[in-house]
C-alpha cells in the first residue's frame, strides 16, 4: 500500500509541475497543435517520472575517520522477526559506513515486548501501529474512489455507445471515408466519438454542414484517444484538482482546433457563431464524448477573433525544460549504477529462528554485504568493539577492533585504538584475515580494486592485495572505467 501511494503522489507531483508551467505560460497563446501536443506530453510524461532510476557515480570517495563517528548513526538495539518468506536487504553495501538496522517486529514475548498476534502456522505477526492505520485508511479512501471514478466512467462509456447504437445513419456525400453520420432524435447536442457524428434535430443547411465539419475535424485530428489518455490519468488521480483541469484545458484547446478548421473551411464566421452561442443554451449529456458546445462559448468566441500568436512566442517552451528537471529531481529515482551488482552478491537473506537469536547478543547491527554484516559489543559507543557475523549468525570475524566498516569489494576497514588521535587502520577480508597491516593513519574504501591511504604523512593508493600501485596513471584509468 505505501508503495501504492507513493507511487501516485510522485505522479500527482510530476504532473502538477508540469502542469502549471503549461498553464502560466502556454495556454493563453493561439497555437492550438503545440498546447495540444504540450499536454499529451504532460499526460504520458507524468506517471513515467516516477518510474525513472538515473544512476549517479559509481562511487564518491569520502575519508570518513577524518572524524569520530558512530559506524552505526542510523542503527538501535537489533530485533529480527522470524519468518517464512525470502526477503532481500536493501541497500547492501554503504561505503561510507552509514548502515542501517536490519530490523523487523520482536518476537511474541521478545527482550522488547512488542504486541504481536499469531496466524494458524504460528507466525507472529506485529499489530498494526497508528502510522500504519493512516495509511492502510488514506489507501482503502483512495482505491473506493478510483473504483467509484472507473465505475462511473464506464457506465458513461456503455450509454454512448448505447446512443450510437439506436441511431439511425444519414446519407452525407462530403463525409470521407469510414466516417459515418447518425441521426438520434433524443440528442440535443450534436456530438463525435471516434468515427461516428451523431446528430439531432434537422438543421438547415448551412447549420448542419459547419457542425459536420466541426465534428470532422474532431474525428480526423483523434481527439477521442486523447479524451481517453486524459481520462485515465483523471480517474486515476481523482482527488488532484490539478488533472481535472488540464482535462478542461484539452478540451478547450480541441474546440479551438474544430473552430479554426470550420472557418478555415469557409462557413461564415458570423452565421458559425451565432450558432455557438444558439448550442450553448443546451445541455451537453455525454461529457466524456466531443459535444459541440462543452466549451465555455465566451473563450471559443474570444479564441476565434484573437490574432494569431506571434512566432516567438513559441520560445516559452524552453521554459518546460526546467519544470522537467524540477520534476525529475523531485520524482525520480538516483541509485548508485551498481546497486544492482551488489544486490546480486549480496544474495538472498532468510531471517531465521537462529538468526533472530543470535543476534540479540550485539549491542548493534549493519546490513549484510559480501554475505557479512557488521555487529558491535558493549555497553557504550565509546567501549563498543566490533567484528562480523554471516547469514546464519555465526561470529566469524571476532568483536576485536575499536573501529570497522562494512565490507566494499571483499574488503572492511578496522581500526585498532581507543584514542581517536592514536588509531591506526587497515584491511581485512570477509574471512577475517589481515590484508594490510594495521598501521595506516586514514583509509577510503575500494573502488575498482584500489584505495587512497595515508601513513607518515604521505598519501598513496594501494591494491586489494595491499600492494603500493607502481604507476599513478594505471590505477585513475582503472579507476575511471
Amino acid at each position: 500500500m505505501n508503495v501504492l501511494l507513493i507511487y501516485m503522489l510522485k505522479w500527482a507531483c510530476a504532473l502538477t509541475i508540469l502542469y502549471s508551467f503549461y498553464r502560466l505560460l502556454l495556454s493563453r497563446e493561439k497555437f492550438h497543435k503545440v498546447n495540444r501536443l504540450v499536454l499529451l506530453g504532460i499526460l504520458v510524461v507524468s506517471p513515467l517520472l516516477p518510474l525513472l532510476t538515473i544512476p549517479m557515480n559509481r562511487f564518491v570517495e569520502m575519508n570518513v575517520w577524518q572524524t569520530e563517528k558512530d559506524p552505526f548513526p542510523l542503527t538501535r538495539q537489533p530485533s529480527l522477526h522470524p519468518s517464512p518468506s525470502i526477503g532481500r536487504v536493501a541497500d547492501v553495501s554503504n561505503p561510507d559506513g552509514n548502515l542501517p538496522n536490519v530490523e523487523a517486529s520482536p518476537i511474541e514475548g521478545g527482550r522488547e515486548g512488542g504486541l504481536e498476534q499469531r496466524s494458524s502456522n504460528g507466525v507472529a505477526h506485529p499489530l498494526p501501529t497508528g502510522n500504519n492505520l493512516l495509511v492502510l485508511l488514506l489507501g482503502i479512501t483512495y482505491i473506493i474512489g478510483m473504483v467509484i471514478a472507473w465505475g462511473s466512467y464506464l457506465w458513461s462509456l456503455i450509454s454512448l455507445h448505447r446512443v450510437i447504437a439506436k441511431s439511425k445513419p444519414v446519407e452525407y456525400r462530403e463525409l470521407p471515408h469510414g466516417i459515418r453520420l447518425l441521426r438520434n432524435a433524443d440528442v440535443t447536442i450534436p456530438f463525435s466519438w471516434f468515427r461516428w457524428i451523431v446528430i439531432g434535430k434537422e438543421d438547415d443547411a448551412e447549420k448542419q454542414h459547419a457542425i459536420i465539419v466541426h465534428e470532422m475535424s474532431h474525428i480526423q485530428r483523434w481527439h477521442s484517444a486523447d479524451m481517453l489518455l486524459c481520462d485515465f490519468t483523471v480517474n486515476m488521480l481523482w482527488w488532484l484538482p490539478v488533472s481535472w483541469m488540464l482535462r478542461k484545458d484539452l478540451r478547450d484547446v480541441h474546440e479551438y482546433e474544430a473552430d479554426s478548421c470550420v472557418l478555415a473551411s469557409g462557413v461564415d464566421s458570423t452565421l458559425y457563431q451565432h450558432l455557438i452561442i444558439e448550442k450553448s443554451t443546451c445541455k451537453s449529456e455525454r461529457a466524456i464524448a466531443n459535444n459541440f458546445n462543452q466549451s465555455e462559448v465566451k473563450s471559443r468566441l474570444a479564441m476565434m477573433l484573437k490574432g494569431t500568436s506571434k512566432r516567438k512566442s513559441l520560445l516559452k517552451l524552453l521554459y518546460l525544460l526546467p519544470a522537467l528537471l524540477i520534476a525529475i529531481l523531485l520524482v525520480a529515482k538516483f541509485s548508485k549504477d551498481d546497486q544492482k551488482a551488489k544486490n546480486a552478491e549480496a544474495g538472498e537473506l532468510k531471517i531465521t529462528e537462529s538468526l533472530t537469536e543470535a543476534v540479540q547478543k550485539y549491542a548493534r547491527l549493519g546490513i549484510f554485504a559480501d554475505g557479512r554484516a557488521l555487529v558491535a559489543k558493549g555497553k557504550e559507543f565509546k567501549d563498543y568493539k566490533y567484528g562480523y557475523i554471516d547469514i546464519n549468525g555465526n561470529e566469524v570475524i571476532p568483536c576485536q577492533y575499536d573501529y570497522a566498516q562494512t565490507f566494499h569489494e571483499g574488503r572492511a576497514v578496522v581500526g585498532i585504538g581507543k584514542e581517536f588521535s592514536k588509531r591506526k587502520y587497515g584491511y581485512i577480508d570477509t574471512e577475517g584475515k589481515t590484508i594490510t597491516p594495521i598501521q595506516y593513519s586514514s583509509m577510503n574504501s575500494f573502488k575498482n580494486g584500489y584505495v587512497t591511504v595515508t601513513m607518515n604523512d604521505r598519501l598513496f593508493y594501494i591494491d586489494r592485495d595491499g600492494n603500493e600501485a607502481d604507476s599513478l596513471t594505471a590505477v585513475l584509468a582503472q579507476r575511471d572505467s
